[in-house]
């Protein structure tokens, strides 16, 4: 593996630690609410970096023609519209929502178009699950891609824990509403620090000879 993808997983996570450390130090309340809230800078720049390493793995597919990077192309458009909230943006509610498909007030071609979408997301979550026993086999080689795809899915998963940790675990809803800006602000940051290994996946997928 080379010496750089060993160093990039160490950097950014560095750069993170080190980034947060410096704004929970010198940034208000607000301004910690204001960098991390729905459509703020840190979710757009996540979005931004999702869409890019989507464009780079659609053009290896192109070039190379392996279907996984077709997959990990839909993967990263779904995540660069979920930071974006196009899941919700054109629809009378979220269409990742079951009561969403339920709901007799929600027009049929809302939910035609929210099951479409739901169908080509589980097909492509199908299909890389089958390459699971590949990573983890990978991982157990110290292959590159496949730690570096480990590290992004830690920070990303570490972020939805603290997302979902209320609803989840009720007894931690006054210690989420007590400390939610500085929550908020940890949890977009994991994100976009994910979005940054998933693109360093698309660096080293060009080196590959296939």
């Amino acid at each position: 593996m080379h010496r750089f993808f060993i160093i990039y997983p160490i950097l950014v996570t560095l750069l993170m630690a080190a980034w947060l450390q410096y704004a929970f130090i010198y940034f208000s309340e607000t301004e910690l609410i204001k960098f991390s809230s729905e459509g703020g800078t840190i979710e757009w720049l996540t979005a931004f970096i999702f869409g890019l390493v989507g464009v780079l793995a659609l053009s290896i597919f192109y070039i190379k023609r392996n279907s996984l990077w077709l997959y990990f192309f839909l993967a990263m458009a779904f995540a660069c519209m979920r930071e974006m909230d196009l899941h919700k943006a054109w629809t009378t509610d979220s269409i990742l929502k079951s009561n969403f498909y339920t709901d007799g007030t929600v027009p049929f071609v809302e939910k035609i178009i929210g099951g479409t979408v739901i169908f080509i997301l589980l097909f492509t979550a199908f299909n890389l699950s089958k390459y699971i026993p590949y990573w983890v086999k990978s991982i157990l080689h110290i292959k590159a891609k496949a730690w570096i795809i480990g590290f992004g899915l830690i920070f990303i998963t570490i972020a939805k824990l603290i997302d979902s940790m209320a609803r989840w675990l009720p007894i931690l809803a006054d210690f989420k509403a007590d400390n939610s800006a500085f929550l908020g602000f940890t949890e977009e940051n994991l994100e976009m620090a994910g979005a940054f290994l998933f693109l360093l996946v698309c660096l080293v997928g060009t080196k590959e000879k296939h």
